[in-house]
């Protein structure tokens, strides 16, 4: 039977054909839209009463060369319509099959196999499921099959029947079930290595880790987890806030290898002190390597930190025991080499610590001539500066290093007078023994390519806590003497090449003879400071002689005009003023000159009414010629060990004074009072007295009041003398005063 002309039309107007399908395969329903069509086509030419070919039709066309086999089934499950595509999947027409029952077709078995979904399309339900459908020759092929509802009228009429070779997709998805099967193992074998590894990291008390630097992400495993004592739901800290993970040093040590690991691509091996979340502390072993992408750029670290404590405390006292022995080996040679008997030590003696090193490198060190050199430079505890700066970041560059500096060693410390890429916490300067030390003794360069191979330079602190590998320090001399060296180390063991060490040579030089030029300008500066101080203390000393003569010189001049006008026995008199005046400016003279050379004063014992007369009897014709009168009270008996001239000095001075600020027709008073084992001898005035903030001040060596001022006939020296002169006397003065009323000064000395 062939499509009639009346069936191609309504298999052209199917598209308007109403159908129905289960609202629960929503899923299919473009799939079941398209099948109802094709379903109320095929039926439209089934039933067609024309018998003219429509073969050249382009739909005939598509449902003869379509691969798949389409076919129609009414109820009774007769055969309505099939494609070509049956012939190759069953070895029948499609034409011969018009008629057939599907149960023929398919054959019992395979139709057992397909009956419940054959009903469940009467019953109105789409179906879909994969069959292996046999056909001619033996050949099987995996199957996609697809039964869609002929729903007209709210009944079922038949299904349409789309069956699809999925070999292709069957041996694909049979493939990929090896594949994830294959996965599956794949993931078995890799948990088991996880746990394996986490056993074994458990075991060596090791843990690892991996940082991406652009993310600033870390993860660790659990045994890192474990050794720093860290929750496993804490949010792990990014790289900066590791370093409340680590002391101040180690992680200073850690940022700076990191720092190489990153721009150079450089592993490290460290040995860092950690912080345990219960806050006991204990040592690490870290490794780290750097991980680069398809550039070559460094995008993330990886490594591993171990716990050490134990084995790093049993490690340390093995060396302790063997420095030790090769100290005690250094200092025989020593000894041997200057020619000094070195006393053997007892069996079974041992140093007393592990920190001592041998006398051959701690006397040089300790010499008095090379300190005093190191003192000269002027460096010690002096900030950084760029002439000296320049000279370490130059060598750091060219030498390609991680840390250059330069160290003046003094008996305690290594002063680091410049330095690049110390930690912070020791970049000023550090305590202990140190591998500058060990050129101090020598004129050349100490040159060290690899700490480790010496159990000397294994010893050494620094080497053991900054992980120093090579080293190489040119001596910087001064004056003859070591006063320090010109440093360069690395991490990593080197071979330093003449090249490098003849640059280090120069930039030494350099250096040398920057802290030569400063210790010239500072001899020079205190030499000119010295010159100072002289001409300062010559001028003192010429204002302090001119001051004191004033007073004798006036009593000599008042001494000769009384000569002058009188020849009665007053002559006697004045003449022994005269030669009190002169045996007062002779033992000024010699009292100037004893304190100018710092000699001792010379005291005697002084009776205190003949030194108080004494000084009224000195100071009495300036006060006739001011018309001021000088009184003495009764004095107790009591004596005083005193340099008798500087003593006339001081009251003279002080009876000057009162004088001078006093008005005509007033009296000056000298008083003494006893006790205590003390004197106490005020001169009282009735003068213009001061204030509070000039009393303050009146002891100060060039000071003057308002008065003295507006008179301008003095230096503002004389208390400051006196306070100075009753000092040498082991005495003390003091000043009371009120401004219109008067002054008293009080000197206190001992007395017998």
């Amino acid at each position: 039977m062939k499509p009639t002309s009346q069936g191609l039309q309504r298999l052209a107007t199917a598209g308007n054909m109403g159908f129905e399908y289960p609202q629960s395969h929503s899923g299919q329903r473009l799939a079941r839209i398209r099948w109802t069509v094709l379903a109320q086509a095929i039926q439209g030419y089934v039933m067609a009463e024309d018998s003219f070919s429509v073969e050249a039709e382009p739909i005939w066309a598509v449902l003869k060369e379509v691969p798949s086999m389409l076919a129609y089934w009414d109820r009774d499950l007769l055969c309505r319509f099939a494609n070509p595509a049956y012939e190759r999947w069953f070895g029948r027409k499609g034409s011969s099959l018009f008629g057939t029952s599907i149960r023929d077709l398919l054959g019992p078995e395979l139709f057992a196999l397909n009956e419940p979904h054959i009903r469940a399309a009467l019953s109105g339900k789409a179906q879909q499921f994969e069959r292996i459908v046999p056909g001619p020759g033996g050949v099987s092929r995996p199957s996609l099959a697809c039964y869609i509802p002929h729903v007209v009228g709210g009944k079922v009429l038949g299904f349409v029947v789309q069956v699809t070779e999925v070999t292709a997709l069957y041996a694909a998805r049979e493939e990929l079930k090896e594949q994830v099967a294959e996965c599956g193992r794949a993931k078995a074998l890799l948990q088991k290595a996880r746990d394996e590894l986490e056993i074994a990291q458990r075991l060596g008390e090791m843990g690892s880790w991996t940082w991406d630097i652009d993310q600033d992400i870390i993860d660790w495993s659990p045994q890192l987890y474990e050794i720093f004592g860290w929750e496993r739901d804490r949010p792990l800290p990014t790289f900066e806030e590791q370093a409340t993970l680590y002391t101040a040093t180690s992680m200073a040590i850690l940022t700076m290898h990191v720092r190489r690991a990153i721009d150079f691509g450089l592993p490290y091996t460290l040995e860092l002190e950690y912080f345990h979340r219960s806050g006991r502390q204990g040592w690490l072993e870290a490794r780290g390597a750097a991980q680069r992408d398809a550039t070559g750029r460094v995008t993330g670290l990886h490594g591993t930190a171990q716990e050490i404590t134990a084995r790093r405390a049993a490690r340390q006292s093995a060396a302790q025991s063997a420095h030790i022995d090769e100290l005690e080996r250094e200092l025989a040679d020593a000894c041997s080499r200057n020619g000094v008997s070195a006393s053997p030590m007892q069996p079974g003696v041992q140093l007393e610590d592990s920190t001592r090193v041998s006398r051959a490198v701690e006397r040089p060190r300790s010499a008095p001539e090379r300190l005093e050199a190191v003192r000269a430079s002027g460096l010690l505890d002096t900030p950084a500066e760029e002439s000296f700066d320049g000279l370490t970041s130059l060598a750091a560059r060219m030498l390609k290093v991680p840390a250059c500096f330069i160290s003046i060693v003094d008996e305690k410390r290594d002063f680091y007078k410049s330095q690049i890429g110390l930690p912070a916490d020791i970049a000023r300067g550090l305590k202990g023994r140190t591998l500058c030390h060990y050129t101090l003794e020598r004129q050349e360069a100490l040159i060290i390519s690899d700490t480790q191979a010496s159990k000397l330079w294994r010893a050494v602190p620094t080497v053991r806590e900054l992980g120093v590998r090579a080293y190489i320090g040119v001596p910087l001399i001064l004056n003859g003497q070591n006063i320090g060296s010109f440093c360069a180390i690395d991490m990593v063991p080197r071979p330093w090449n003449d090249g490098e060490l003849e640059m280090l040579r120069q930039l030494s030089i350099s250096a040398t003879r920057e802290i030569a030029l400063r210790a010239a300008m500072k001899a020079s500066e205190a030499m000119e400071a010295a010159a100072c101080a002289q001409a300062l203390e010559k001028e003192r000393l010429v204002a302090v002689v001119a001051h004191d003569l004033r007073t004798p010189l006036q009593i000599l001049q008042l001494a000769t005009h009384l000569i002058q006008r009188d020849s009665s026995n007053e002559r006697a008199r004045v003449t022994a003023r005269m030669q009190s005046a002169l045996t007062m400016m002779k033992t000024m003279i010699d009292g100037l000159m004893r304190e100018n050379a710092d000699a001792t004063t010379v005291r005697l014992p002084v009776n205190v009414t003949d030194l108080a007369q004494d000084s009224l009897e000195m100071m009495a014709p300036i006060a006739q010629r001011a018309s001021i009168s000088l009184s003495l009270a009764e004095f107790p008996d009591a004596t005083v060990r005193v340099d008798y001239g500087q003593m006339l000095r001081v009251l003279g001075n002080l009876v000057g004074n009162a004088i001078k600020y006093s008005p005509a027709g007033s009296s000056v008073h000298l008083s003494c009072r006893r006790g205590d084992g003390t004197v106490r001898l005020s001169v009282c005035d009735n003068g213009v007295g001061m204030d509070e903030s000039e009393v303050a001040l009146a002891f100060d060596r060039g000071w003057q009041g308002v008065e003295a001022q507006a008179r301008g006939d003095g230096a503002g020296l004389g208390l400051a003398i006196v306070k100075t002169l009753v000092a040498q006397q082991n005495g003390t003065v003091s000043l009371e005063s009120t401004p219109g009323e008067g002054t008293v000064v009080t000197v206190t000395l001992p007395c017998w």
